[in-house]
């Protein structure tokens, strides 16, 4: 093989040698006319031949045929002279029939198609001299006439139909190639010849002749893309002549004349091919010149595509093209010189996370904007659905493109115009509009006003005329925008889309009065009253406007319809305008409804009074309101309205029941046993380990998962008895009553599979749970469990004991101790498991022993205690005296008492560590109902005898410094992840009038002074004396305050949950030196940090102009800041001192413990502790009253009346909110003005402990 291809090689460059050779002496004889050149020629073209058979790939022989160029130069003169030959012929049929046949393939004498392939060879060496050379011997300008002329072929033109395809296929491939090149644009300019192809793409031809035109427009396409030079674009404008004799043409306008001008000849299909390639020679231009784009509007060119694109458009036949057309408009917007400026003016409300985008750089932006507006005029004008859809597309893909698009196209094609359109048009059209909509919010993050008003015009609009499948499109569109932001609530009020909506909602109730609404309408009905209760939802502007839209009455008329569906959606927003819109009218004409005798819709009833209990439940700003518009008068008004319309079962039913009752139903039901009231001891099951009855206390487990709901029907009877799965399904019916959660689904409950291997039976039930509702349903679980029996006696323990597992887990919060001991559960349970307490082991000892020993911590009876004592006789416990009735006396009584009572007994009376186990009274901050609970302390540092109790102004800040002292019990911190929420253990803040000479005193924003917070990442103390406007902003949130004003002190390990800690910040003011924070913590010194000290003029450096009008104080989180967090915290007491304390003295209220009520008077001896006139606040939970704003303001300040009023939302005047108030305990002290005490602000998520 090596042998032939060296072979190969050798005849390959000996015929290139020969050729060569023959090719020289050529050149060096004389010729004495054309023929005789043609003829001497013809004895090199032969070889020529042969070496392009040898060389395949033209690139090969640049470097072996040294005399290419020259060769190059012979053959494209002796081609040129053999076409212009032949095109000597005046008619143009028989010129270009003459050409054909000799340029034809498979002829007898073939010499035309052997040079066409020469040449064709030649092109595709890649060498620009050889284009060169050929042009210098007008090559391209011949073939260019040629292939004009081709035009005019007649229909039977010699020649089969496979030659002429060879022909036109390699004729295509020269030209194409030669284009490629400047030097042939140049060339075809000087020529003039370059007219001939704008004048060819757009001038009708037979149809049998079609192929060469379209070989002129890709030609056009390529010389614009691949050889656009100055010249040329020059040249395609009109602006440059290469010689007298040529006149200027503007290739541009001709070629739209030639397209639009009346002709039979032209297919509609044609014209569009015509425009493709117009265009597509326009697009290609713009990347380098603009003057042709420029032409082409000058000419009207958009106007006559628009108006060519409206009259096809309706035609089946050219929609494919026209959508060609489309594709090739949308790629024209990216085409431009010349950088479009976005146009944004910023609305009233702006999105946090807008920011205006800039051009990406990309090739994708907009730079036409003529090519947009056409776009959308097409979209407006034209009636033919699916090319509307492609418009709407190609604008789709524009702005996604590239984020600056919208914006630049927005002051001219404004996307609102084509909304304001969308009317009759088809939904799959109005559907994508919606999209643009859409996509405009949600992913520029930018709110569309203008859009938006046309939204709300239109849908008032298409209700009218009837569009309804069009307003459901546009109302699912705004529910979607509307979940991106909540401040998107204002934009739909400032757009006038509440208003909108309300008048929908109007117009709906007014035709459902008439008639029976459609399932349309219905729907539209349904939406627009669901979307008005999320705009509503906190969002007091909105309710206001609503109200003002709509009127109290109709959305009662509402309620009062027949329509369950909507009337559930209507309560829906009559519930948000209740708790955000605070509107006394509409809950009036709600009581109003209930209060109608006349109205006998039992039905109706019960779904309002189902609504009012959930929003009393939900708000207390609801529940203030029902008060004031006579709530409790309306029900009982409504209770004896209904005398009598009630059946009456008087002789099946029992005259009042008790839980004792529902024990005995449940008894006689046959699910229990009926006779048994204690708990057996006596069987040998009781004595075994835990670990025997494991699998069937983990199959009892399996029905107590409280996130399935219960279905009778799945009972499996392959793992549980009947009588065991019966007597748990009523248990845990009644644990559900307990707690009351029926309809709280949010309650998690720990998942129904078993624990892992080796795990204790006891941590099936460990979970924490909900605060007990109604404790006598626990008391009847208890009750029941010595009747849950088997045939099986291992079932009968794992069940029972079970119980008894569950039990104790519900008792495990110390506030659910707390409602048992009310219930004198501590009698009941030494009542039912006395056989129990009287074994020295048993399967329910430990969990009974938990129970009694956490119950006795809060409270026992002296006679529940003597029974549990004296259980079993010991020692001396009989009555020496004989009684009628006493039990006869035992062999056991008189010993010693059992070591397991004696544990107990010391469980329960040990003093143990202060800090875990004996609370004192405390106030609790809980921010998972609500999100926040705090202490308002109204005029901390009364100025004057108008604010606070007592006489003389107190001074803040302080001169020397001051300290900041409390007992503290986090139960749980948040998560950092999840629900970070500081623990905001002070904030104190001023407010204060700033002097203006033309309106006297002008109110300004309260600032804050002093910050204390436990972070809520790390736990570390953070201490802030830096002026800020954010009152009670988390300071781990805060970017802008400098180092000298914040302090953070890492505590570690010394703020343990469930543990009592003594916290103390000392603040001491310098005034040569640095002034100066100390932190104690337990009494212990946790550091001295360098901190600036509270600024003495309320705003600083314009204390001139600035009043100090109230400093007040917050501890815990105000409203204002509400955040549903699993934070809970409790706060003992809290003391704030007028002077920096030392470290002896820190140490020795620390020794006092949290339990410690007073002042620090009497602690030392004869000499107090502190001062008691520096004493300025102290608060104890102990010390609390119940009172109102205006008891408030009779006993003690209207100015703090009117104060605590404006906080809670209440009248100064009111007598109905109850407010719990812990007072100042220092308030009869000498001293100052000091404050009268700190109301509580919380409704679910604070409590006292006494």
């Amino acid at each position: 093989m090596k042998l032939n291809a060296d072979m190969e090689n050798v005849d390959r460059s000996l015929t290139l040698l020969h050729l060569r050779k023959t090719f020289s002496e050529y050149c060096r004889m004389p010729i004495s006319s054309s023929e005789d050149g043609s003829r001497k020629f013809d004895r090199v073209f032969p070889l020529f031949a042969r070496v392009m058979a040898m060389y395949p790939s033209p690139e090969e022989i640049v470097d072996k045929f040294k005399e290419l160029y020259v060769f190059a130069g012979h053959l494209s003169r002796h081609l040129v002279q053999e076409i212009r030959l032949r095109a000597a012929n005046e008619c143009a049929q028989l010129a270009a029939s003459a050409i054909l046949n000799f340029l034809l393939p498979d002829v007898v004498d073939c010499r035309g198609w052997t040079l066409l392939n020469a040449v064709c060879y030649l092109s595709y060496t890649k060498q620009e001299e050889v284009i060169e050379v050929m042009c210098k011997a007008a090559l391209p300008s011949t073939l260019v006439k040629a292939l004009y002329l081709f035009f005019d072929l007649p229909p039977g033109a010699s020649g089969d139909i496979t030659s002429k395809q060879k022909l036109f296929a390699v004729f295509q491939k020269v030209l194409k190639k030669l284009c490629e090149f400047n030097c042939v644009g140049e060339e075809l300019t000087r020529k003039d010849d370059l007219f001939l192809l704008f004048a060819g793409a757009s001038c009708a031809c037979p149809a049998e002749n079609v192929e060469w035109r379209e070989a002129v427009s890709q030609l056009l396409v390529v010389i614009v893309s691949k050889s656009l030079s100055s010249s040329v674009a020059k040249y395609i404008h009109g602006t440059v002549c290469h010689s007298p004799k040529i006149v200027a043409k503007n290739c541009i306008s001709i070629f739209l004349s030639n397209i639009c001008k009346e002709d039979e000849n032209l297919l509609d299909q044609e014209r569009i091919g015509m425009f493709i390639c117009l265009l597509s020679v326009l697009k290609d231009s713009a990347i380098t010149v603009n003057v042709l784009s420029q032409d082409f509007a000058r000419a009207n060119g958009y106007l006559l595509l628009r108006d060519f694109i409206l009259k096809y458009s309706q035609n089946n036949e050219t929609e494919e093209g026209i959508k060609n057309i489309i594709l090739l408009i949308m790629s024209m917007t990216t085409c431009g010189v010349a950088e479009l400026k976005p146009n944004y003016t910023p609305g009233m409300i702006v999105l946090p996370a807008f920011n205006l985008p800039t051009p990406s750089n990309n090739g994708l932006t907009l730079r036409n904007i003529d090519a947009f507006r056409l776009l959308f005029q097409i979209f407006i004008q034209c009636k033919n659905e699916r090319i509307c859809e492609a418009v709407v597309d190609s604008i789709h893909k524009i702005y996604a493109s590239d984020a600056v698009n919208y914006f630049i196209a927005d002051k001219e094609c404004p996307l609102s115009q084509m909304i304001e359109r969308i009317g009759p048009k088809s939904s799959e059209i109005q559907r994508k509009v919606m999209e643009l909509v859409e996509y405009v919010v949600l992913h520029l993050n930018h709110i569309p006003y203008k859009e938006l008003i046309a939204l709300s015009v239109m849908l008032k609009a298409e209700i009218s005329n009837n569009g309804l499948d069009f307003c459901i499109l546009l109302l699912q569109c705004v529910f979607r925008i509307l979940s991106a932001n909540a401040l998107l609530k204002d934009a739909f009020r400032e757009a006038g889309l509440v208003e909108s909506l309300a008048w929908t909602m109007l117009h709906f109730i007014s035709t459902d009065k008439t008639r029976p609404l459609s399932e349309s309408e219905g729907r539209v009905a349904l939406l627009s009253t669901d979307i008005l209760s999320l705009l509503v939802s906190s969002n007091l502007a909105n309710a206001c406007v609503f109200r003002e839209s709509a009127g109290p009455k109709a959305i009662i008329d509402l309620i009062c319809s027949n329509n369950d569906e909507w009337r559930a959606s209507a309560l829906q927003l009559m519930k948000q305008l209740l708790i955000f819109g605070q509107s006394e009218e509409q809950l009036t004409a709600l009581l109003l409804v209930l209060h109608t005798p006349t109205l006998d819709n039992i039905d109706l009833k019960a779904v309002l009074l189902k609504f009012l209990l959930s929003a009393l439940r939900e708000s207390h700003k609801v529940r203030l309101m029902f008060r004031r518009s006579g709530g409790y008068l309306c029900l009982m008004s409504l209770l004896i309205s209904l005398e009598g319309k009630l059946s009456s079962d008087r002789e099946e039913t029992i005259p009042e029941v008790t839980w004792d009752n529902l024990c005995l139903a449940l008894r006689v039901s046959g699910a229990f046993v009926k006779d048994v009231e204690k708990i057996d001891a006596e069987h040998i099951i009781w004595q075994a380990e835990t670990s025997e009855i494991q699998s069937k206390v983990e199959a009892c487990h399996e029905l107590f998962d409280f996130n399935e709901p219960f279905n009778s029907g799945c009972m499996p009877v392959d793992k549980i008895p009947i009588s065991i799965f019966t007597a748990l399904s009523m248990i845990r019916f009644l644990v559900s009553l307990a707690l009351d959660s029926y309809e709280k689904p949010e309650v998690t409950w720990p998942s129904s599979s078993g624990p892992a291997a080796g795990e204790q039976c006891g941590s099936l039930a460990s979970w924490t749970a909900g605060v007990l509702v109604h404790p006598g349903a626990l008391i009847s679980v208890l009750h029941l469990l010595p009747s849950i029996q088997s045939s099986t006696f291992q079932w009968t323990a794992a069940a029972q004991y079970y119980c008894a597992l569950l039990i104790k887990a519900l008792l495990r919060p110390e506030r659910n101790q707390q409602i048992m001991c009310q219930s004198n559960m501590a009698h009941n349970i030494l009542k039912i498991g006395v056989n129990v307490f009287k074994s020295e082991k048993h399967l329910m000892l430990a969990p009974f022993y938990y129970i009694l020993e956490r119950l006795s911590s809060h409270a026992i009876t002296p006679s529940d205690l003597r029974s549990f004592l004296r259980l079993d006789m010991p020692l001396c416990c009989r009555n020496l005296d004989e009684t009628e009735g006493e039990e006869p006396v035992t062999d056991d009584e008189g010993g010693p008492i059992p070591i397991s009572r004696v544990k107990a007994l010391v469980s329960m009376m040990t003093p143990r560590d202060h800090r875990i186990a004996q609370n004192p009274s405390f106030v609790e901050f809980d921010m998972a109902p609500e999100g926040f609970a705090c202490l308002v302390i109204p005029s901390l540092t009364p100025f004057s005898s108008d604010f606070g109790m007592g006489y003389g102004e107190r001074v803040f800040p302080p001169l020397n410094g001051l300290t900041v002292m409390m007992w503290l019990c986090v139960e749980q911190f948040s998560d950092k992840r999840i629900d970070p929420h500081p623990v905001r253990l002070l904030t104190i803040y001023r407010s204060f009038n700033t002097s203006k000479k033309e309106d006297g005193f002008k109110q300004n924003p309260p600032l804050v002074c002093l910050s204390v917070q436990l972070s809520s990442i790390d736990h570390s103390l953070l201490i802030c004396t830096a002026e800020s406007e954010t009152t009670g902003n988390d300071l781990e949130k805060e970017r802008n305050i400098a180092d000298e004003n914040l302090i953070r002190i890492t505590l570690g390990d010394s703020v343990c949950i469930g543990q009592w800690t003594h916290i103390a910040v000392v603040l001491t003011r310098s005034v040569l030196k640095h002034s100066q924070a100390a932190v104690y913590i337990n009494g212990q010194l946790e550091g001295t940090y360098k901190l600036h000290y509270i600024i003495q003029n309320v705003g600083g450096g314009a204390a001139h102009l600035s009043y100090a009008n109230g400093v007040h104080a917050v501890i815990g989180t105000p409203p204002a800041y509400r955040s549903q967090s699993r934070l809970c915290f409790k706060i003992a007491t809290f003391v704030l001192i007028e002077e920096p304390m030392n470290a002896e003295a820190i140490i020795r209220i620390y020794g006092l413990e949290p339990h410690y009520i007073g002042n620090f008077q009497t602690v030392s001896g004869d000499t107090p502790l502190i001062a008691e006139e520096r004493i300025c606040l102290s608060l104890s939970a102990v010390a609390n009253k119940e009172l109102n704003a205006s008891r408030i303001g009779s006993i003690y300040s209207k100015a703090d009346s009117a104060f605590i009023a404006r906080y809670v939302g209440v009248s100064i005047h009111d007598k109905s909110t109850p407010l719990r108030v812990l007072l100042n305990t220092v308030t009869h002290a000498p001293g100052p003005l000091r404050s009268f005490g700190a109301v509580l602000l919380g409704y679910l998520g604070t409590s006292f402990y006494f």
